[in-house]
């Protein structure tokens, strides 16, 4: 078995005639103005609330009067989970108050701490929030 195999001049030079050199310094960008993140959604959102401020005439609710889309929107889903709809209940709920918090608490093996075992320790075993079964050098 050899070591790694040296290239000829000539393979060196085929290279560098085919191939560019690096561009860009390693970790820089090479679009550097290119475009921002998230700029689909402020585009979308943008689109939305213009829309939804649109004045529509809508003769299902109080007469006909003039309302914005979003307007419309709303009351129509306020019906939906009047008559039930628990998707619509649901929606209006996280909008108005939030979504629930999900909370998990995490124990070890029968509601224990959570012990730590290094390979190589000897068998000492360390919890998570610091206290050790050996007892520390003084």
């Amino acid at each position: 078995m050899g070591g790694p195999k040296k290239q000829t001049p000539e393979q060196i030079a085929a290279f560098e005639k085919h191939c560019k050199p690096r561009q860009w310094k390693k970790g820089q960008s090479g679009n550097p103005s290119g475009r921002h993140p998230n700029t689909f959604r402020k585009e979308l959102n943008q689109i939305l609330k213009e829309v939804g401020a649109e004045k529509i005439r809508d003769s299902r609710f109080d007469g006909k009067v003039f309302k914005t889309r979003l307007e419309v929107l709303v009351r129509m889903a306020y019906k939906e989970a009047q008559k039930g709809s628990f998707q619509y209940w649901n929606a209006i709920m996280e909008r108005i108050g939030g979504k629930p918090i999900a909370r998990h608490e995490i124990t070890g093996p029968d509601a224990g701490p959570i012990v730590i075992v290094r390979p190589g320790d000897g068998g000492d075993e360390d919890t998570a929030d610091g206290d050790s079964s050996a007892p520390e050098a003084g």
